[in-house]
Formats: structure tokens, C-alpha cells, sequence
């Protein structure tokens, strides 16, 4: 706490020097000026160095570095992107299609990870995805927020979702995923086969696996901060598209110049008007072995009768950016996201009464933030920011049974999140950084479960809660750098003070270079998350998952993660290969347990934990326009829970011992073709071994023993972009994608229920197992057309 103090006092008394700087360039060659710039500023350019060639700069007086860098780009086809505050990537500013392929080509920088848009952070080992600058990926029609981060080793989805995102043995809930600083908690539409975030507006995504920076905090597995521009709009950039999902429009427009700009987007699923065959894929996938499905086995001789079917998502973006000077920017951001559906259905049969059965589903999540930033010099910047995260999921099922059976079960899960931080960052020079910051939290959560059967009192069944927790945080970070080391170190002290509770957690990544092309790495990190979404033994009647976010109090422990990583990296003549192990142990993970079949006094969670241990192997290959790498995960998930399967460890429910995936891209002038093959252990499952004659309940085999079918698809995409008019000022992109081109029946998931029959002969119920076997995508197309102006 002393060192805290000390930092703090010594960003107030520094003494801060103009951020600006006197320089003076008459008709200078531009590969004189960069290092100038490098030198004056304490930046680092990553460029190609045929880039700088030719082109001279004139310019004179007292600038920011923004302001000279426009003046740049003006007189040269070179355009800026900051990777972070010291690290600047120069690339050309305007898409030609009469330049070749092998001349954009040469733009590219050595830290290109995977294909275009995907670039290595040097500082702490994180991956930057640049939307705009993404190459074409397998099975993709456009550049999906979250879904392309699954082409990265040790980041899956076993459900094939977009943003059911599993990195390194952690789930989902466990990630923390930021947009422009708004946490969010739903991050998918279509029950998470699309990402909640237009691709369109979003500047960046910084993933982090390991070796988080301290300034993360709340969630103990991976980070996904995803970003839209600061900048304020130079120029009007409107873009319309649509696929056979959804269609979008985004508009990014100057109103003051120099001053103030405005970012606007919005998007909507049109399957409430029309249902294209890509629609119809997906919803055969997700409704599968549910009620929505309406092939029930009890149902199949049954009349069946869809009264209602309605089923839209859509999401609204907008940012205005103030830069009332060269010293200070505000900025506003927001975010609406919303799925529902409402479904009815009629079973008729001749020898009962007719059965109604309607399902409702509403989730949104939208929020805000507020954002000041202000450049106090050139080595010392200032940020503060406060947000608000406001989600609802609203589920109810009822059925009926004739005029007097009536059957109601509602869910309702309610989260708002409010938050504030300001942080100091001090860069004396181009090794080192430093930087301390102050957040504040505060969460309301609540739930309400109820059934209800005709309305009987005896038969009316309630479980709520409702919870607060207000958690302090400050954070300290340092980073050095240079041609050998690699060093970021951070520490984040954090007060529950609902709980009373106190939290140390030191971060760690250090890198050394031990010759040109091998370099060594290793990560710590000890993280806490008070907020997690728990899972019902059961599945709720729409049999879409039952999962509820709750909070820690005095009975459900805040969870806890401890990782440690080790690993190597060589790059050499278009090679790149990153291998790196781990091992994480998580404490106080949370299930919770039927209602309905649990004692009266039995608790409703369950804690356990759980340990991973695994490797994730990177291996590229580049020869100018063609790309292809392997990423490959070995890794087992153990789950310890002392109520469960007789306090034995089992496999985690979405352990895959084995995760491949083969890309390959290739570019030929404005064509991209991609073609990308992935493959995975299937995951585990209990099997069903018969049925107890005492209570006619299902007798399972030890927890997680059985594996369902090995997972495999092939996905292809290919895209054309071309102008439409002579005045290039109209571009345009057509493109195709398929998945599971060879429509391989991959099994997801593997569940049991009992079915009875009455037999009119014994006049006793004759009961039998039923296997439902949930399968993932079938081979699905999708076309996309955009137009950009």
C-alpha cells in the first residue's frame, strides 16, 4: 500500500512538460522523420520499410503526435493504427483493386499472428483482432466479433456457439467481456450463434488467455475487450449489408470538424418476416429435443398445430466522440442488444383434450458509458470513465389440459451493474510504463423461480433472492521493454466491503528473446469473481438450459483461479510456432440443484472446484498470399464436488481432451478463398443404465464416464470485393460461406428422460428409457452482400 502511495504522490507532483512538440520538416524523407518521432514522443512504429520510401514530408509547428500523423497521412497514401499507447502499426490508407494482392501484401508487419487483422501484443502476450483488417475466415461470411477468436488455440465453443466462449478450462460466465468499457452479460443472438457486436463499428478486440493486466478484474478466465474508435470521424462512411439472417446499416459522420463526431449502427434479424434456409439450419439446430421442436415422443401420433412462431434479435450501437482540444477527449457510448421469442402450439388427440402449450423468451442487455481522457503531457496520461450494464432474462412456459389444467413455470433474472475508475499512466520513456488506477462496482442481482398449478396454493412453488456487493479496487502495473526483455508485472488489491472481504492478486508475463528467432515466455496470475452464472441440474421446460447470474454472500463462495504458464516461440521466414502449457485451478465453483427432486432442508448450491492442465500448440506457415496454420489443444478438466458422484473427481462437462484447427487463406487480387477443417474429442456425458423398480427414477453410471462421437466439420467461404462506379467511391463485397460442407451428424450433447405408457392390459404404467442426442450444425450456406460509401 505504501508503493500505491508513493506512485500516487509522484503522478501529482511530476513535473509534466508540454505534450506537444516544435518540429520543423521542409521536404524531409519520411524514413528520417519516424525516428524522430520515436525519439521526440517515446512511440515505436512497426512498418514495412518499402513503405517509407519515396515519400517526403514538409510540415512545421507546435503539434500533438495525432496532429502530426494527420498532417502524414495527408501527404502520403500511410495511414496510423495504435496498437496501444507506445506502439503504432503505419499501413496504407486506401484499398485499390488495381493494386496487387502481392503489393498490399507487403504492408504486413512481423507481428501478424494469424492472417490479416490478427496481431500479437508484445507487452503481456494478448491477441489484437482488427475487424476492419481481417482476412477471410472458414465458414464466415463477415468478420464475426467473437466467433473468429476460436481459430486462436485454448479458446473453443463445444455447443458451437459465438459467444459461449470456453478459454483454457474456464466457462463462459468466467470471461470477462468489455464493450468499449460495458460489461456485458449476454453477448449473443440467436441463443449465441451470432455475436451481439456489429463487426462494422468495432475498432479492436484484445483477447488475454493468461498473464491479464491488473487493470481486469471481476472475472478469473480470459478477457475480451472489445473497442470501438476514439478518434473523431475525418469523413462520412456509411455501410449497408445483409445476409440470410440479418440485415445492418452503420453510419460514421463528422458534425464538428476536428471536434465532434457520431457513430451509429443497428441490426435486426428479419426471421419474424422471412425464413431462409440458413435460418431454418439453425433453428433446427437450437430447437432440437424441445418443446418449440413439438416431436415429443409421446406427441408423434398426435395432431400437431403451430399457433404462434416468433423469433427477432436485433442490437443498436451509438458513440459520439468530443475533442474540444488537442489535451482532452470525451466520449459516449451505448449499447441495446435483444433477442425474443414467442411461441404457441396445438396438440390435439382424439381420445383427450386438446393441449395448448406457449413459451416466452426476452433477453436484453444494454448499457453505457461515459469516458475522459486527457494528456496531461507526453508522458503522462489521465482516464477516468464510469458505466452502467443493465440485463434482464425473462422466461415463461405454460400449458393447458383441458378447461381446468393449468400449468405456469416463470424465470426471471435481473443484473445492473454499475462501475467507475480512473487510472494515471506515466511513460518516462520507450522501455518503461507505469500505471495505477482506482475502480468501484457495485452489482444488484435478483431471481425469481415459480411454478404454479391451477393456481392451488398447495401446489404454488418460489425461489428468490435478491443480492448487493459494492467492491473497491486499486491497481498498480509496470512494463519494461526492450530488443531482449519482456516484463509486465502488476498487482490488484480488492474490498468486498458487503462481505468484508479482502483480495491480493499479483499478474505476471515476462518474455526474453534467446536468439533471433526462439524467445521464451511464462505468466502467474491470481484472479476472484464474485458474479457467475450457475447451472440447474435440470433443464427448464424450453429446454434451452437453465442458467441463472448470482452473487457471493455468506453461503456461495467467491470463486477463485490461480494459473501459471510456461512457454516458447520461434518465427523465422514466414514461420511462426507458439507453444505454451498452463495449468489452472478454480475454488468455489457453484451448481445449482433441482428444485424439485432436492430434500426440503438440502441446500440449493453445490461448491466444488476444479483443475486444468493443458497445452495449446500454434504452427503458421506464409508464402505471400497463402496462409495456413494448425492450432491445436490437449487439455483435461477435472470437477471435485463432495455431493457429487460420491465426492469422486469427474471430467468437467465440456472437457475435450483433443482440439484441432487446420485454416488455410489464399488471396488472389481482390478474391479471398478460405477453407478451414476442425475436429475435437467428443465431450463427456453419463449414460443411463436402467430403471429403479422401487422408485421408477433412471440408474446412471458414475458421472461424465461415457464421451459422445468424435467432433469434425469442414467450412469453406469465399469473397469478391469490387467498386461499382468509375468514382470509386461506391465499394461493394459479395460472398459465400458453408459449414459442415460434408454435413457430418456431429453429437453435442446426450441427455435421458423417463416415458410412460399405460397399458390397458396389466393396468399398471409400462416405463422406458428415452435417449435424446442433441447435433450440431448440418451443412449450412450463407450469402453475404455489402456496400460500402
Amino acid at each position: 500500500m505504501r508503493q500505491i502511495v508513493f506512485l500516487i504522490i509522484l503522478f501529482i507532483t511530476v513535473h509534466l512538460s508540454a505534450q506537444v512538440q516544435k518540429l520543423e520538416y521542409l521536404d524531409e524523407p519520411l524514413s528520417v522523420i519516424i525516428p524522430d518521432l520515436e525519439a521526440k514522443f517515446s512511440v515505436r512504429f512497426a512498418f514495412n520499410n518499402n513503405l517509407l520510401t519515396d515519400k517526403r514530408i514538409t510540415l512545421s509547428g507546435t503539434n500533438t503526435l495525432e496532429e502530426i500523423l494527420e498532417l502524414i497521412k495527408q501527404q502520403t497514401s500511410l495511414e496510423f493504427h495504435f496498437l496501444d499507447a507506445k506502439n503504432i502499426i503505419i499501413k496504407r490508407a486506401v484499398f485499390d483493386p488495381n493494386i496487387s494482392t502481392t503489393n498490399l501484401d507487403e504492408v504486413l508487419i512481423s507481428n501478424e499472428y494469424l492472417t490479416i487483422g490478427f496481431d500479437k501484443i508484445k507487452s503481456d502476450g494478448s491477441i489484437k483482432i482488427t475487424p476492419d483488417d481481417l482476412g477471410i475466415l472458414p465458414g464466415l461470411t463477415e468478420p464475426d466479433v467473437l466467433q473468429s477468436l476460436q481459430l486462436l488455440p485454448g479458446i473453443s465453443s463445444p455447443n458451437e456457439s459465438a459467444s459461449e466462449l470456453h478459454i483454457r478450462g474456464g466457462t463462459p460466465d468466467q470471461n470477462l467481456v468489455l464493450w468499449d468499457g460495458i460489461k456485458m452479460y449476454h453477448q449473443g443472438h440467436f441463443f449465441g450463434h451470432i455475436s451481439a457486436f456489429n463487426p462494422y463499428i468495432t475498432e479492436s478486440i484484445n483477447v488475454s488467455r493468461s498473464g491479464t493486466s491488473a487493470k481486469y478484474g471481476d472475472r478469473i478466465s480470459g478477457v475480451i475487450d472489445i473497442r470501438t474508435s476514439d478518434k473523431v470521424h475525418d469523413s462520412l462512411a456509411i455501410g449497408i449489408g445483409f445476409n440470410l439472417i440479418q440485415a445492418d446499416a452503420f453510419i460514421k459522420t463528422p458534425i464538428v470538424k476536428d471536434k465532434l463526431s457520431l457513430t451509429a449502427s443497428v441490426r435486426r434479424s428479419y426471421s419474424d418476416v422471412l425464413k431462409t434456409i440458413t435460418f431454418k439450419k439453425m433453428s433446427n439446430k437450437v430447437f432440437q429435443n424441445t418443446k418449440v421442436d413439438g416431436v415429443s415422443v409421446q406427441l408423434k401420433n398426435n395432431t400437431f398445430e403451430e399457433l404462434e412462431n416468433r423469433f427477432y434479435f436485433t442490437d443498436y450501437n451509438f458513440k459520439t466522440v468530443w475533442k474540444p482540444n488537442s489535451k482532452h477527449t470525451i466520449s459516449f457510448s451505448n449499447l441495446y442488444v435483444v433477442n425474443k421469442l414467442d411461441y404457441a402450439a396445438k396438440i390435439s388427440s382424439g381420445n383427450f383434450d386438446d393441449i395448448e402449450a406457449h413459451d416466452y423468451l426476452d433477453l436484453t442487455n444494454k448499457g453505457f458509458n461515459l469516458k475522459w481522457e486527457a494528456l496531461l503531457s507526453n508522458k503522462v496520461t489521465l482516464e477516468t470513465s464510469g458505466y452502467s450494464s443493465d440485463y434482464k432474462s425473462k422466461y415463461g412456459y405454460s400449458d393447458t389440459f383441458g378447461p381446468d389444467d393449468l400449468y405456469t413455470s416463470n424465470t426471471i433474472n435481473n443484473i445492473i451493474d454499475l462501475g467507475a475508475n480512473l487510472s494515471l499512466q506515466y511513460l518516462p520513456n520507450r522501455k518503461n510504463s507505469f500505471k495505477i488506477g482506482y475502480d468501484i462496482v457495485s452489482n444488484t442481482i435478483d431471481y425469481n423461480i415459480t411454478t404454479d398449478y391451477n393456481n392451488d396454493p398447495e401446489f404454488h412453488f418460489e425461489e428468490k433472492d435478491n443480492d448487493k456487493l459494492n467492491i473497491h479496487s486499486l491497481f498498480y502495473e509496470y512494463v519494461f521493454q526492450d530488443e531482449k526483455w519482456t516484463f509486465q508485472t502488476g498487482i490488484r488489491a480488492s474490498k468486498v466491503s458487503t462481505l468484508n472481504k479482502q483480495f491480493i492478486e499479483p499478474r505476471l508475463f515476462l518474455k526474453y528473446k534467446l536468439r533471433d528467432y526462439w524467445s521464451v515466455k511464462t505468466s502467474l496470475e491470481l484472479k476472484n469473481q464474485s458474479i457467475s452464472k450457475v447451472l440447474s441440474e435440470t433443464q427448464n421446460d424450453l429446454g434451452l438450459g437453465n442458467s441463472l447470474w448470482i452473487l457471493a454472500d455468506k453461503d456461495r463462495p467467491i470463486i477463485n483461479n490461480r494459473q501459471f504458464s510456461l512457454g516458447v516461440l520461434y518465427e523465422k521466414q514466414g514461420w511462426k510456432i507458439d507453444i505454451d502449457a498452463y495449468y489452472k485451478k478454480i475454488k468455489g465453483l457453484t451448481v445449482l440443484k433441482d428444485f424439485f427432486t432436492g430434500e426440503e432442508n438440502e441446500p440449493t448450491f453445490s461448491t466444488g472446484k476444479s483443475e486444468t492442465v493443458g497445452v495449446d500448440v500454434l504452427v503458421k506457415k506464409r508464402i505471400k498470399n497463402f496462409r495456413t496454420w494448425l492450432g491445436y489443444s490437449l487439455s483435461k478438466t477435472n470437477y471435485f464436488f463432495s455431493n457429487l458422484n460420491n465426492g469422486n473427481a469427474f471430467l468437467g462437462n465440456f472437457d475435450q481432451t483433443h482440439v484441432i484447427s487446420l485454416s488455410n487463406t489464399y488471396t488472389y487480387k481482390n478474391l479471398q478463398f478460405s477453407l478451414g477443417w476442425n475436429a475435437a474429442t467428443g465431450k463427456p456425458y453419463t449414460n443411463a443404465t436402467g430403471i429403479s423398480d422401487e422408485s421408477f427414477e433412471i440408474i446412471y453410471e458414475n458421472k461424465h464416464v461415457s464421451r459422445l462421437k468424435n467432433y469434425h466439420k469442414l467450412n469453406a467461404s469465399v469473397m469478391y470485393d469490387f467498386y461499382i462506379n468509375n468514382s470509386k467511391t461506391t465499394k461493394a463485397r459479395i460472398g459465400v460461406s458453408f459449414i459442415n460442407i460434408y454435413d457430418y451428424k456431429n453429437e453435442l450433447e446426450k441427455t435421458f428422460r423417463l416415458d410412460s405408457q399405460y397399458n390397458e392390459v396389466t393396468q399398471k404404467f409400462d416405463y422406458k428409457i428415452i435417449e435424446q442426442t442433441s447435433y450440431g450444425l448440418r451443412f449450412t450456406p450463407n450469402v453475404v452482400f455489402r456496400l460500402s460509401f
